[in-house]
């Protein structure tokens, strides 16, 4: 029986996120897919695709980091099956979904929600998180929120810290050393009308079984370093336009 040659496809299936639509925003999100079967492996990912919006390099500028970072991950997940699959492993497999955590006329915040199993006990949860300014064009970072000479940092890290210790059977020493003050260990983020949720990836802070860990830090907590004029000021006074 012939072996059905790999295939991408590319659907736009004009999926809009909730309130995109809301009068004055002047963007829908669509979701598009690429699926993708190989003897030995399978991917399937849904991803947001923009439309609408009245500036078309800041547009195409949000649509190419979404690709980017999807040619990427299929590519080394392609790369790792070609020298890593063995002859008796079960068929790969790489998912991805994405949810929009925050969207306004100014500012979209995502997360591109991810597995993939490699064959063994169990796979792993893999995310990336964005943060996407509509007026710049630019993705920013955590310390695009923060004043620049503020110890954010000590304040995220002390905050998070506190919870996670509140955890079941938490590990004092796991922890101090995941949540430690340092920019490494912050790098995942998304935010909404409720906080700046911080994300721990499995390993991070806690034992494999723990999943991946969320700690959202209310927006009022954050407001002696926050940047002024930045995201977070802008979402907690509702002036992200």
């Amino acid at each position: 029986m012939k072996r059905m040659s790999a295939f991408i496809s590319l659907l736009v299936l004009g999926v809009m996120i909730m309130g995109m639509s809301r009068p004055g925003w002047c963007y829908d999100l669509g979701m598009r897919k690429i699926e993708k079967e190989e003897k030995t492996y399978g991917i399937e990912i849904e991803y947001p695709y923009m439309t609408g919006l009245d500036k078309p390099l800041i547009q195409d500028g949000f649509n190419q980091l979404i690709k980017k970072y999807f040619d990427e991950v299929i590519s080394e997940f392609e790369e790792r099956s070609r020298t890593d699959f063995h002859e008796n492993s079960p068929k790969w497999n790489m998912t991805y979904k994405y949810s929009v955590t925050y969207s306004s006329p100014r500012y979209v915040s995502l997360l591109l929600d991810g597995y993939h199993f490699w064959g063994g006990a169990h796979g792993m949860a893999v995310f990336e998180t964005i943060l996407f300014d509509l007026k710049t064009g630019r993705q920013l970072y955590l310390p695009d929120l923060f004043q620049a000479d503020s110890d954010y940092l000590k304040v995220l890290s002390e905050y998070c810290i506190e919870e996670l210790m509140d955890m079941e059977n938490p590990d004092p020493d796991w922890i101090q050393k995941g949540a430690a003050p340092q920019k490494d260990n912050y790098e995942f983020f998304t935010i909404d009308e409720s906080g700046l949720t911080i994300m721990f990836p499995q390993y991070q802070v806690a034992p494999y079984v723990a999943g991946v860990i969320r700690i959202t830090i209310p927006l009022e907590h954050l407001m002696g370093v926050e940047k002024p004029g930045g995201p977070l000021e802008a979402i907690r006074r509702k002036n992200d336009k």
